[in-house]
């Protein structure tokens, strides 16, 4: 299997913190299609590792690759066309007039034509089962729709993966099972930080384990949950 994503050796700690490490040489793989859960305690080093994907970060050493292609400051904009990022909180990325606003907004910035723009809004919010919502002002959705139609903003990007942090948080569980269908109905591949166990378990086969900021498992979801739930 090609790999989408790489880490290779990541090593990182934030400015002011006397070189405390939060990531300690994190290695794996994502390979294309893949779904893979990330998994760990809080302050583990996910939501940390995840902002090194697109480049919100930059690793102190080592190196992350996205397609083939090495992260760094001149290759930022590049690798962000190529990963989509779903933050944990969707007013993070919901901030236009309307959803049709919302999910144009990354093509726009592309230059792409009215036409391809319209085409990309459309098949995005159709993927996750919205087209009903694209005049729909942001402000009049509900929890449930909010997440959606951030996964369609990233979506309409047309990224070669998607990375997911907490993509549940807030739901209910009516909004929970169809966020987790559409999930597991899309090709991309995934890297998906959760604290939801049956998430994990239900949309990736192989789960990434961290503690103190190294990986410390690397195999069936089931297992890692099982080691998980006896360190707590």
């Amino acid at each position: 299997m090609s790999q989408a994503l790489k880490f290779n050796d990541i090593h990182y700690s934030y400015p002011g913190t006397g070189g405390n490490e939060v990531l300690r040489g994190v290695c794996f793989t994502v390979g294309n299609g893949e779904k893979v859960a990330l998994l760990g305690l809080n302050g583990a080093g996910k939501s940390t590792l995840l902002l090194h994907t697109n480049g919100l970060l930059l690793p102190d050493s080592g190196t992350v690759e996205i397609d083939g292609l090495t992260l760094t400051k001149k290759t930022v904009d590049e690798a962000r066309r190529k990963v989509g990022m779903v933050f944990q909180n969707a007013d993070d990325q919901l901030f236009s007039p309307t959803v049709y606003d919302d999910v144009a907004f990354g093509p726009q910035m592309m230059n792409l034509s009215r036409e391809e723009v319209d085409k990309r809004v459309n098949e995005a919010l159709d993927a996750i089962g919205a087209t009903k919502l694209i005049d729909r002002p942001t402000n009049r959705l509900s929890g449930g729709e909010r997440r959606m139609v951030a996964v369609a903003t990233v979506l309409s990007m047309r990224p070669s993966i998607m990375v997911l942090d907490e993509p549940t948080s807030y739901l209910d569980l009516r909004a929970e099972k169809a966020l987790s269908e559409i999930l597991a109905g899309l090709p991309h591949a995934m890297l998906l930080a959760t604290h939801n166990l049956q998430l994990a378990r239900q949309l990736c086969t192989r789960a990434i384990l961290l503690a103190d900021g190294k990986v410390v498992f690397d195999g069936p979801t089931d297992e890692a949950v099982d080691r998980l739930e006896k360190s707590v």
